[in-house]
């Protein structure tokens, strides 16, 4: 994974390259199939010194033809052979989104190294309408003389929901950590600002530092699961109750990293039970890095909680 700064240039490479990738997404419109089948697709080619978020996004088109229940999805990155990859630190991202015209994608899982299978407890589903959804694959090399093509391998557990009208409905809610709320100095502040002021990719410096960011509940429920998307010397994620009981978060997961600071294995939250989400409460995410590298690198900070309503 590249570690430095990267010049403007390649900053407004990046925002054509993300731009260009969602109009292929909308483009693109995969016939109805059927989604438990195993399908290997691409290739993705990396050519180069490419620094995180900043490489071309493969949109990969996944069509449902009627609602579906998704409860599960597993993709991992296969080298040239389309064997799995060993190689860690080359794979930045695949976003399973739907893409909304006009806007950015809406967002429910993001795969990468270390969290290659999303499964939600059973009985449970996430309710998806009809229609065309995408991956969009990004990858990312940290030395120019990388020249490499891989392809991906992805299964999707979803039902339709006339045939499992018994699973009860899970909704997602996004929360990141902005890094400009922290004084932090964005990595491509010219494709990453939303609105002029929220930043979610942002350069950690060097030693241990903590970042997190409050947020509030939108209804009463119940949390189910708990998928997260960190970089490179992320050590710790928490999730508690702001201002609330003393004693251990709500959940507190550890990275596992590799001799080079890169992501061998990624926390999640999955439990049928759960715990609960108040209304109106608010909730503090946080996250640890442990920089070694002594020079900034990369970070982002994304959470995504998928609860089941009271209602």
């Amino acid at each position: 994974m590249t570690r430095q700064s990267s010049p403007a240039a390649k900053g407004l490479r990046a925002a054509a390259l993300l731009a260009a990738g969602f109009l292929a997404a909308r483009a693109v419109d995969g016939r109805p199939e059927s989604p438990s089948e195993p399908v290997v697709f691409g290739p993705l080619a990396v050519k180069g010194l490419v620094p995180p978020m900043t490489g071309e996004t493969y949109p990969h088109a996944i069509r449902f033809a009627r609602p579906v229940w998704l409860k599960g999805f597993a993709l991992s990155l296969l080298d040239e052979r389309r064997e799995p990859a060993a190689e860690r630190g080359m794979f930045c991202h695949a976003s399973f989104a739907r893409v909304v015209p006009g806007g950015l994608p809406r967002v429910f899982l993001n795969f990468q190294d270390g969290y290659e299978e999303f499964r939600l407890p059973p009985g449970y589903g996430l309710p998806l309408a009809a229609g065309t959804y995408h991956l969009l694959s990004m990858l990312q090399s940290g030395s120019p003389d990388t020249d490499r093509a891989f392809h991906l391998r992805r299964v999707v557990d979803a039902v339709p929901q006339d045939e499992e009208p018994g699973l009860a409905p899970l909704r997602t809610l996004n929360v990141g950590v902005e890094g400009s709320a922290l004084g932090l100095r964005p990595v491509q502040p010219e494709r990453l600002y939303h609105d002029g002021v929220r930043c979610s990719h942002w350069w950690v410096p060097p030693g241990e530092r903590e970042f997190s960011v409050s947020f509030t509940a939108p209804e009463d429920g119940s949390v189910k699961y708990l998928a997260f998307h960190l970089h490179a010397y992320a050590k710790e994620v928490r999730l508690s109750e702001e201002g609330g009981r003393a004693g251990a978060p709500l959940y507190r997961g550890r990275v596992e990293l590799d001799e080079r600071g890169e992501i061998r294995r990624m926390p999640f939250y999955s439990s049928a039970e759960g715990f609960p989400l108040a209304a109106g409460k608010r909730y503090r995410y946080s996250v640890v890095y442990d920089n070694t590298s002594g020079a900034p690198v990369s970070g982002m900070a994304g959470m995504i909680v998928f609860y089941h309503p009271r209602k």
